[in-house]
């Protein structure tokens, strides 16, 4: 059996369990051996509950993978974990930019299909995943290539909620290959509440959010309160002086009037995510000669 196998665990478990049903069945009998009969009980029960959880750990933490391992031979070379490759990775090796058609697209209730445009190196660098820069309305800036990010534009209608857009993180990472987490939000003022409610449906995947306004006097009410580790910033044509338009605390108050705003939009939230993951190295399974 496998050290890391869950065969091997289940059989541990069944003996911890029988170690400690024999030892109250035998408490009380065997008078003249019951001080033996009891100690021996209770120190194999401890023992294979012990067992029992250091596999489990050993399970989950892939500390000794192999019984090669467990006896310290684990030979002079590392090697890669397997990268999967994304279901669109042939098709995007003829263009950066496509409409990506997931089998999920019906229940998202966009008003077209979302565009995916991956960075140049995305094929050269065919091991590696990328973060996520998704973008809310706005213009086709938002499609440009951005260095090291995976751009996703998608078109939302009245009718898109974060509730209909669940699926979508698990489609994209099918058909590329991206993060899990450490993505970023660029929306259109008209889209801003939809933003809002997209990264509190998804905390701990939104890394920064940057709403692009019409009016000087912005105040992001409409995205409502975002995750304690997602960034926020509004970029407005201009700041104006006092109180008037103040933004709440620790939001990012940009500047820049169109056309460059959703530009600048773009260029803060991409600052914000980290570079292109490579897959783990694991911990070699065979001896050298």
């Amino acid at each position: 059996m496998s050290l890391t196998g869950l065969p091997l665990l289940v059989v541990v478990a069944l003996l911890a369990i029988g170690c400690a049903a024999g030892t109250v069945v035998m408490w009380s009998r065997l008078r003249r051996w019951r001080v033996v009969v009891r100690t021996v009980g209770i120190l194999m029960t401890e023992a294979t509950v012990v067992l029992a959880v250091g596999l489990q750990v050993n399970r989950s933490e892939q500390f000794y993978p192999t019984w090669a391992a467990l006896a310290g031979d684990t030979g002079t070379e590392s090697a890669v974990a397997p990268a999967r490759a994304g279901d669109l990775d042939a098709t995007l090796a003829r263009r950066s930019t496509l409409p990506w058609q997931p089998p999920e697209l019906p229940s998202w209730q966009l008003a077209k299909a979302p565009t995916v445009t991956v960075p140049p190196d995305y094929l050269a660098q065919g091991s590696a995943r990328y973060p996520v820069l998704i973008t809310l309305g706005g213009t086709d800036a938002g499609a440009a290539p951005v260095a090291g990010v995976v751009t996703l534009t998608l078109a939302p209608t009245r009718s898109t909620t974060a509730q209909n857009l669940r699926t979508l993180a698990d489609a994209l990472r099918k058909d590329i290959r991206v993060t899990e987490g450490g993505w970023a939000m660029v929306a259109g003022a008209d889209k801003a509440a939809l933003a809002g409610e997209f990264t509190r449906a998804q905390p701990a995947r939104f890394r920064a959010l940057a709403v692009v306004e019409h009016s000087k006097d912005a105040t992001l009410t409409s995205v409502g309160t975002v995750p304690s580790g997602t960034a926020l910033a509004a970029v407005r044509p201009e700041t104006p002086p006092g109180p008037s338009g103040t933004l709440p605390p620790g939001v990012a108050d940009l500047t820049a009037a169109a056309p460059n705003a959703w530009q600048t939009a773009v260029t803060w939230v991409a600052a914000k995510l980290s570079s292109p993951l490579s897959p783990p190295l694991l911990l070699p399974t065979a001896s050298t000669p």
